[in-house]
């Protein structure tokens, strides 16, 4: 076990007052106004293209419309945009760290700005016959994209000094264990000149919630830090742990399996067989990054804006579908025409799931579910319809554009969903990882053959395997590809009834 350091027991009979630190200290962080790094990084990148694309034009209205080559031109300045975009990627110009630094900032951006200068100018040398072109567009674009992008990451960096001294932009930390390692760890991050981290609090399984070590409180047991990251989230985990308990730390991380956060290892010998550890630093402290949250800022923010224009979109076109489905549902006998069914979804949080209503009224399960089966008599006749065309899922088009779902991901089931005579999360041990991305519409195990009855653990461990590769391949190449796949096959399904 991750033991008490010497010292650690007079911490535990503390004053009411810090009896109530623990409960306190997770509201007023739930309570906080905060704006999570990964969507800030994620928001500054966004901006930039808007920001690359504008220069563009700017750069088009300066040269003269009549000028230019249009096909030429408009190429040169995407092949520009991405060679900047990525440069700056590289840079680590979206780092919160490097946009408080004005200096290594301009140099950056300057870089980025010379290399796609190059690009655009080497794409219009290629497009005129290997000749240089007349006008100067090369020389005006790096202008308006290097004015422009100083401005943008000036305001980022003024958000970023402003926001952290208020306390919106930060790191949320957990760590596991009260030892003398975590209490080195909380020294280096009090140390820390400008940092964004926010100690949460501290969770053991053998110290008790209302104590206090190296002044954090300790919160709980590690089953609680799970709990609590529904409602609270958290950024960062380090597990702090010497390597005479390694099989303890197996355990934990074993536990912090579905946790949605970087997971990182603090120990005195590194040597665990925990993965493929890489290297990295909290603060001073060296530590082996365990786990990564499966998306980085820019791939989050990419299928944001893919799941939210993508549903509104499809609902804007699937309109007259969706009515007259509606309206068949509604001859097919009383009851509602949506069916709301609990499940659960990302962060292992509960949402309300839309479906078309395909059973009698009277018949639809709520509690301890039991999957349709072929030829199931609850099923209505144009419920039957629906269910083989996988038509019965376009209502939960509402929830990816509420945020719940995504169009593409694991499925979500219903809490008290059962294979054979097992529920789900006791049949595969680390059936909670699937909830560290938003269930989809569709997902990898569908387009794979896997979706409908689920009568057997061998069945249900074949669909949960393609829902892992999903979560640790995942691009957006293979979300237009399963979206594509779906409409090929899934259409015509021979599993869905």
């Amino acid at each position: 076990m991750i033991t008490a350091e010497a010292g650690v027991a007079q911490a535990v009979g503390v004053s009411a007052e810090a009896q109530e630190r623990p409960n306190r200290e997770v509201r007023a962080s739930k309570r906080a106004s905060r704006v999570p790094l990964t969507v800030f990084s994620g928001a500054g990148r966004l901006v930039d293209l808007l920001v690359l694309l504008l220069s563009g034009f700017a750069a088009c209205a300066v040269i003269g419309l009549v000028r230019l080559h249009y096909g030429a031109h408009l190429l040169a300045v995407f092949v520009g945009d991405w060679m900047t975009i990525t440069a700056l990627t590289y840079s680590g110009a979206y780092k919160i760290t490097r946009l408080r630094q004005p200096v290594p900032q301009l140099f950056c951006i300057m870089l980025a700005v010379m290399l796609g200068m190059a690009a655009v100018d080497l794409c219009l040398f290629l497009e005129n016959n290997m000749m240089l072109p007349l006008e100067p567009f090369p020389e005006i674009w790096a202008a308006c994209t290097a004015a422009l992008l100083l401005l943008s990451h000036g305001i980022g960096g003024w958000l970023v000094v402003r926001w952290s001294a208020s306390g919106r932009l930060r790191r949320n930390v957990a760590i596991i264990g009260v030892s003398d390692l975590s209490r080195r760890l909380i020294e280096g991050v009090r140390r820390a000149p400008n940092t964004d981290m926010h100690l949460v609090g501290i969770y053991d399984d053998q110290v008790p919630a209302n104590s206090v070590h190296a002044g954090v409180p300790v919160l709980g047991r590690v089953s609680d830090l799970l709990e609590h990251g529904r409602e609270n989230s958290f950024d960062t985990i380090v597990v702090a742990g010497s390597v005479q308990e390694s099989n303890h730390v197996q355990n934990v991380c074993a536990q912090l399996s579905s946790a949605i956060a970087d997971v990182y290892l603090m120990t005195d010998v590194a040597g665990h067989n925990l993965g493929s550890p890489i290297f990295g630093a909290v603060c001073d402290r060296v530590v082996v990054l365990i786990r990564r949250r499966p998306l980085d800022d820019w791939q989050i923010v990419q299928k944001m804006l893919f799941d939210r224009l993508g549903s509104l979109a499809a609902i804007v076109l699937l309109s007259p579908v969706l009515l007259g489905i509606a309206l068949l549902v509604r001859m097919s006998g009383p009851g509602p025409v949506v069916f709301r069914q609990p499940r659960v979804g990302f962060n292992n949080r509960t949402f309300i799931c839309f479906k078309f209503r395909t059973m009698h009224h009277n018949r639809c399960e709520t509690g301890e579910i039991a999957q349709a089966t072929r030829g199931d008599p609850r099923v209505t006749w144009i419920g039957a319809w629906l269910r083989k065309l996988s038509l019965d899922e376009l209502p939960q088009l509402f929830n990816v554009l509420r945020g719940d779902m995504s169009l593409v991901g694991p499925r979500p089931h219903a809490p008290a969903t059962k294979a054979g005579d097992r529920y789900f999360q006791d049949v595969v041990a680390d059936y909670a990882v699937r909830h560290r991305v938003k269930p989809g519409i569709t997902g990898w195990a569908q387009v794979n053959g896997w979706r409908g009855e689920t009568r057997t653990v061998e069945q249900l461990q074949s669909r949960i395997d393609h829902d892992f590769h999903y979560i640790e391949n995942w691009s957006m190449f293979l979300d237009l590809k399963i979206l594509f796949l779906t409409v090929a096959r899934e259409l015509k399904s021979k599993t869905a009834y």
